[in-house]
């Protein structure tokens, strides 16, 4: 591997950490609304946005680089999994 390929992986890497960072962002915002006003409407009307932004994140890299759309699609799917872990290890307090 190239160091230009190398660069290609690692920015579309970061952009995908961002992309599911803000989706976590907006999902914290929801569930924050549902349990503090006990409204379910607030998850069904942030899911459009939640969805998109990741989507858009992997669509835009997919036209820009095959490389860059693995690194996003790692970069996803960790900031994903190390938000679950962190969800398991935390103790919720209401």
């Amino acid at each position: 591997m190239t160091a230009e390929q190398l660069a290609r992986v690692l920015a579309g890497f970061s952009i995908g950490v961002a992309a599911g960072a803000v989706y976590l962002l907006l999902l914290r915002r929801s569930v924050r609304a549902l349990v503090q006003r006990r409204e379910a409407a607030s998850m069904l009307r942030s899911a459009p946005a939640r969805v998109a932004a990741p989507v858009l994140v992997l669509v835009l890299m997919a036209r820009w680089d095959p490389l860059a759309l693995l690194g996003s699609v790692v970069g996803l799917l960790l900031t994903q999994i190390a938000a679950q872990l962190s969800a398991r290890t935390r103790s919720f307090e209401p």
